[in-house]
């Protein structure tokens, strides 16, 4: 059995825990991050615990985190414009996972993404990491909820074909934008306490934005439907994104 940690070891721990940059924040934005991660880790854990996981299901699971690692690497040499919107289309994954395997696993997706970014890609604000993949967690966790609950057939079944095969796109379109919506105003909420006189558009960076959101839903919801088709097809999707990401931050 491994000792416990020492009183020396402890104090270290506090010494690490207040030196977070999180703790330099105004109240009203700091008790909203903090309550926003809260929330996605119990839920995290809950829909984990609830969850019935099989052989196969892990396997698409970590296929798909793989590809979202590999999207990361592709273009962590390449430097983010300070002050940009940042675009790592790992939400291309998430969506392929909200809809294609049971909801717990969209609630933990962002997880080992987030730690893998933060081991590999130099962050001066951790907390903002862990504050994004938080409200991506409740987002893609909600969005895979109502897909497997607005109409478990569909989910059961998967595409199919035909009229079923475009009514199953339909809603998985549907189910990304929701995610979308959920993620964004999480986001809004926390950047209206940190600059309370910014507009809307000055936050979300008007029609490009928009433009890129769209371009992103675009490449989610048909790599979902090629997923839902044969897991083993990913492959062929992970290239055209792997560039795309990479002409995004060259093209900031």
């Amino acid at each position: 059995m491994a000792a416990p940690p020492s009183r020396r070891d402890r104090d270290s721990i506090l010494t690490r825990v207040r030196r977070w940059q999180i703790w330099t924040l105004s109240w009203p934005l700091k008790g909203y991050l903090l309550g926003v991660i809260t929330v996605a880790v119990a839920v995290t854990a809950v829909a984990v615990a609830r969850a019935d996981i099989d052989g196969g299901d892990v396997a698409v699971y970590l296929g798909l985190l793989g590809c979202g690692i590999v999207t990361i690497e592709s273009a962590r040499t390449v430097h983010e414009i300070k002050g940009a919107i940042s675009r790592d289309l790992q939400t291309v994954w998430y969506l392929a996972i909200a809809i294609t395997l049971p909801y717990a696993f969209a609630f933990l997706a962002p997880v080992p993404l987030a730690a893998y970014r933060l081991w590999r890609v130099r962050q001066s604000f951790a907390y903002r990491r862990v504050f994004s993949n938080a409200t991506i967690s409740l987002a893609y966790g909600a969005a895979s909820l109502a897909f497997h609950y607005a109409e478990p057939a569909a989910a059961a079944r998967g595409p199919g074909t035909g009229a079923h095969a475009l009514a199953w796109t339909g809603l998985v379109a549907c189910c990304g934008a929701l995610a979308w919506l959920i993620n964004n105003g999480l986001l809004l909420i926390a950047i209206r306490f940190a600059e309370p006189a910014a507009r809307v558009q000055e936050l979300f960076g008007g029609r490009e934005t928009i433009a890129y959101d769209l371009i992103e839903l675009s490449l989610a919801v048909p790599l979902t439907l090629v997923v839902a088709i044969s897991p083993g097809l990913m492959a062929f999707g992970l290239p055209s994104i792997a560039l795309y990401r990479r002409y995004l931050l060259h093209a900031q």
